[in-house]
Parts: structure tokens; sequence; C-alpha cells
């Protein structure tokens, strides 16, 4: 057998046990064989000889933490490389989907596809997640005390000098853990990662869902943050809005109404959710065209945003009261009355400010 081959079947049996919620071990007697160290070092740029001179010295030496804090950088780098190669190995999973931005329509019209039967959602929210959860954990699952003791020293390590993929690495082993019970009794369900929360939709009844969403927070303790709501209420993603059209037949990504709030409060036109334009006097020191072209960029940059939404055309409310901004504007830069101020945008032939749907990739 090619000893290459060798270390992956044995992850791949590993696998299938985590998957089947059975203690592995022997994970130290991986770090026995070159070709894991190769295969989980190949990206960091070190050379065969300087990844067998740490995989010798971590031989020749027992993986104390006081041992560990006193090797060197490339030899902390290369061990923690290695043992986070072996778990990702055993605890990845497809169940947990790639994160998703909503910025094509391919992506878009995926959700729909998947989502359009859904009648209730449970989300989970992955928060701050504590190395010494994650050691209890991990000791749970793996029983190999030697192996145990260095990834303990790894953990510290990779949590002190890189924080964010500590927490994505231990955001994938908790979710990975907790949905396999679930997955396994509800086949294909449809699923949406982003950032730090998972939604999870279910076409089911209220009895049933319930029971999921109390087995699941009984899993996931303190760790997660754990809710279901009926899909009737919108799921907010990515800055959009996405519900059920009104016979609960499709679904409609579109953008929140709050939104439109919001970006007139970012760009500084006023109160929109009472409709009172503001001048910007921070632009009255500029050309009338250039005013008019900071107006236009930041609408453009926003139609860009929000092209496939299905309710674009309430984007042009926002240019409205944009428009209404603009013309306060020069009316402050030249001290004078609204009305006085459009005559003279007129004078110039300036077009009224717009939102333009365009579905360029």
């Amino acid at each position: 057998m090619n000893m290459t081959t060798k270390p992956l079947k044995q992850l791949a049996i590993m696998k299938d046990r985590i998957s089947s919620k059975r203690v592995i071990k022997d994970c130290y007697k991986l770090l026995k064989y070159e070709q894991t160290w190769f295969l989980a070092c190949n990206r960091l740029g070190y050379t065969k000889e300087q990844v067998l001179a740490t995989q010798l010295a971590l031989k020749l030496n027992k993986s104390t933490s006081q041992w560990f804090s006193q090797l060197a950088n490339a030899d902390l780098e290369i061990i923690s490389e290695t043992c986070l190669f072996l778990l990702d190995e055993i605890f990845s999973t497809d169940q947990i989907p790639p994160q998703i931005q909503l910025t094509s329509i391919d992506q878009i019209n995926e959700i729909k596809q998947q989502f359009h039967k859904v009648n209730w959602m449970i989300t989970i929210e992955t928060f701050h997640i504590d190395r010494s959860e994650l050691k209890k954990l991990l000791n749970l699952l793996i029983d190999d005390l030697r192996f145990n003791g260095l990834l303990s020293s790894v953990i510290d390590w990779l949590q002190q000098h890189d924080n964010p993929r500590f927490q994505q690495f231990a955001r994938e082993i908790f979710l990975s853990f907790y949905l396999t019970n679930l997955k396994e009794r509800n086949k294909d369900l449809p699923m949406i990662y982003e950032e730090q929360k998972l939604h999870i939709g279910f076409s089911t009844t209220k009895q049933h869902i319930n029971h999921l969403y109390q087995q699941l927070c009984s899993s996931l303790k303190n760790n997660d943050n754990c809710y279901f709501k009926h899909f009737s209420h919108p799921l907010i993603l990515n800055n959009y809005q996405i519900k059920q059209d009104k016979n609960m037949k499709s679904l409609r990504i579109e953008v929140p109404q709050q939104r439109l709030i919001e970006y007139a409060k970012l760009f500084q036109y006023g109160d929109f959710h009472n409709q009172v334009p503001k001048a910007r006097g921070g632009l009255v020191h500029r050309s009338v065209f250039e005013i008019h072209s900071v107006y236009q960029a930041e609408l453009n940059q926003i139609a860009r945003k929000y092209r496939y939404a299905d309710n674009f055309s309430c984007l042009g409310q926002l240019a409205y009261f944009a428009q209404l901004s603009f013309v306060k504007t020069i009316a402050l830069k030249y001290s004078c009355t609204m009305r006085q101020a459009k005559v003279r945008i007129n004078e110039l032939k300036l077009p009224r400010l717009r939102i333009q749907r365009r579905k360029d990739k």
C-alpha cells in the first residue's frame, strides 16, 4: 500500500466513526507518517527538510505544553498546521454549506429553489466559542491522551495567534458534530450559512419543529443560540429580505424597507421614515455638477447591490428622496429657496437622480 494512501485511509475510517458518534483512537500514530506532514504543510512554503526536522523534534520529545511553548515559530506553525489538517479531515462535512453572499442571480435562484416549500426555519447563531469547551468536546471524541495533550497546546496557540481562524475552526467542529443526528433523521435539509448563522429549512408541523428545536437546544447547551420561527416571517440575509409570497407558493428576495431608512441616514439625505430631507453642508464647496455626481454615484452603488431584488422598483423612493436632498443642498450652497435651486439645476440641464437596474455580473 502506498504510504500516502495509508494515513488517508485511516483518516477516512476515523471520519466514519465520528459520523456514527463513536470515539476515535490512535490519532498520534498518524504523525509518524512523513506524508501526513507533507500533505498538511504543502501550502506553508517550508522545505521538506524543515518539515522533517520538526517531525523528528516532536518524535524525540514529550509533547508537553512547556516544551511546545519553547519551540521556534516555524516549528509551532508546522505542528499546528499538521494537527489542524488531521482534525479537518476527520471532522470536515458537507452538511454545512459554503457561506453565501447573494451576489449573483444563480445564488438567488438556488435559494428560491431550495426553500420554496419550507414553512419553518431553525437558526443556530454561533457566538464566541471558548477553547475549554472545544477541548472538552474533542476529549470526548478522541481517546488518545498523547494526541489530546498536543492538541490542547495547538488550540491555545491558535487562539492566541489567529483567533478568527480558531473561531471558524471551532464553529465547524461544533456544528458538524451536533448536526449529525439532525441530518440522519431529516434527509436533504436546505441550509444557508452566513457568517455566524446557520439557517435550516423544514417542511413540517409546528409540533415536529418544536421537538427538533428542543433536541438541538439540549445538545448545543451554552455554546450556541438556537431559535425557530415560521417562514411567513422574513429572513434577513446579506441585506436582503427573503420571504414567501402571499399564497405561500414561491419565494421573493427583496430590499427591506428598513434598508432605505438606513441608506438615507448613511448618505445624509435626511429622515426617510418621516420624509424630511436635509441639505448636505459638507458638499456646498463643490460645483453643482460634482454634487450631482456624488449623489448619483451613491445611488448607483445601492442599485448594484440590489440589482436582483424582486422589489427593485422600491429603490425609486430613495432616489426621489435623494433628489429632494440634492435640491436642498444646492439651495444651501446659493442661499436661495428650493424653487430657485430647482431653476438653477434645470438651467444646467442636470438629469434627475435615478436608480437603474443593471443585471451585469
